[in-house]
């Protein structure tokens, strides 16, 4: 039996020198009162001096890489041959014969044809329906149709705050940009049945522009637009048109939106206000889900989607 080793375990470490202080001093003091370990320790030193003074491995034949990228072997194109169709098939049976051969040459001509026809792809004229906002980020860089096919009425605003009033919001952001905003407000989330209501929907994304020399920090300006808003009545699930707003004097003559009093249907797409007209006969306590979205890639290849909410009820 050999004699009991007990700092085995630590013999690599010691000898590499990658022992802690420590145990540096455990192992040395070990060594000094211990033989076997001692005498193992000196016969593990000399193994390794030993191989590490043996000359390297070198191949036993040279060997040359290829100086092109390897290529996938492909696989022969089947063929359709007619040796089968010999003079003693041709003699013993004619019409088989010449009824398979035309079977062949029919079903050639269908492969041949089959693989001729080309894939249709969307027409100029079908890109060109899309709206701009499909075709553009908000940086101005390209975004993937389908990331706004179902989403097609976003479109460039004059950027504003909601109005002091709009206390009721919903804010959603980018973790990976943060200054990247998309907010939904209304001033009360109570709204009456057969009355007009007002929203705020807005999404703006920074723009650092160039200072001028000598001047400090370079001024941040911010590209808004108007993104995707849906009204939907939660207990049918019917869609109500939305329609834009703006803020002026009530006796334009538009008529004032209910409970927000100087808010009137605007004839164009100016700002941020929106309007929708709440059903008559809903009973009090019905749901309105707003929902303002912004496609995923809309600013950039891996932007996610942004989504933000208000629930709104009839009195």
């Amino acid at each position: 039996m050999s004699p009991r080793r007990h700092l085995d375990d630590l013999f690599s470490a010691a000898y590499e020198d990658e022992l802690s202080p420590i145990e540096e001093a455990r192992f040395t003091a070990h060594m000094q009162s211990c033989a076997p370990c001692a005498a193992a320790y000196a016969e593990f030193r000399a193994s390794v001096e030993a191989l590490r003074e043996l000359p390297k491995a070198r191949m036993p034949h040279v060997v040359h890489l290829p100086s092109t990228s390897p290529v996938a072997e492909r696989p022969p194109r089947p063929r359709i041959g007619l040796g089968w169709f010999n003079l003693g098939v041709l003699r013993r049976f004619p019409a088989t014969a010449i009824a398979g051969a035309f079977v062949v040459v029919l079903a050639a001509t269908a492969l041949l044809h089959g693989g001729a026809t080309p894939t249709s792809t969307p027409s100029s004229a079908a890109q060109a329906a899309l709206p701009n906002s499909a075709q553009h980020g908000a940086a101005g860089g390209a975004v993937s149709t389908p990331s706004t096919a179902s989403c097609s009425s976003i479109v460039s605003i004059a950027g504003a705050s909601p109005p002091p009033s709009f206390s009721q919001e919903d804010l959603a952001t980018d973790p990976a940009q943060p200054a990247i905003h998309l907010v939904l407000a209304a001033p009360t989330l109570q709204v009456t049945s057969g009355k007009p209501a007002v929203v705020y929907a807005q999404f703006s994304v920074p723009i650092p522009s160039l200072s001028n020399p000598g001047t400090g920090s370079a001024p941040v300006t911010s590209h808004t637009v108007l993104p995707c808003v849906s009204v939907v009545v939660a207990s049918s699930s019917n869609r109500l048109d939305v329609l834009p707003a703006v803020e002026t004097p009530a006796a334009q003559g538009l008529g004032p939106i209910d409970g927000s009093s100087g808010y009137v249907i605007s004839p164009r797409t100016s700002g941020p206000l929106l309007t929708f007209q709440v059903p008559a006969g809903l009973v009090p306590g019905t749901e309105l889900r707003v929902v303002a979205t912004i496609p995923a890639g809309y600013t950039g290849p891996n932007s996610p989607p942004l989504t933000a909410e208000l629930t709104l009820t009839t009195r």
